[in-house]
């Protein structure tokens, strides 16, 4: 519903935010899911509860493990990323930092760098 309340090119701009957002989630997290699961729902077969918490704990670890850092890393590069993909070596708007800002969920701050 909130997509809807905005303007067109800020709902854009809030849509291209989150897929570069989601973009570490997409790579790594559902990689490790598709090893992970198998080995969940073969432990859940088997009613062997302790491997079953102990491959699902690794499994949340190895993701926490490969995500914070790309979060940490699309956080302090976002301006080059944006200028990269969205640019494309044009000085046009919206700004990288009114990307991070809209990434960031804020509609005020969206609506004010138009």
């Amino acid at each position: 519903m909130f997509a809807f309340s905005i303007h067109e090119g800020e709902a854009s701009l809030f849509f291209y935010a989150n897929r570069l957002m989601e973009l570490p989630i997409g790579v790594f997290a559902i990689a490790v899911a598709t090893v992970v699961y198998p080995l969940l729902a073969k432990h859940a077969a088997e009613k062997n509860h302790a491997a079953l918490a102990h491959d699902y704990r690794r499994g949340l670890r190895l993701i926490l493990l490969l995500n914070v850092p790309a979060a940490v890393g699309l956080a302090v590069l976002s301006t080059p990323i944006v200028r990269l993909l969205y640019e494309r070596g044009k000085s046009r708007r919206p700004t990288p930092r009114s990307w991070r800002r809209c990434s960031r969920g804020s509609r005020s701050a969206c609506r004010s760098s138009r």
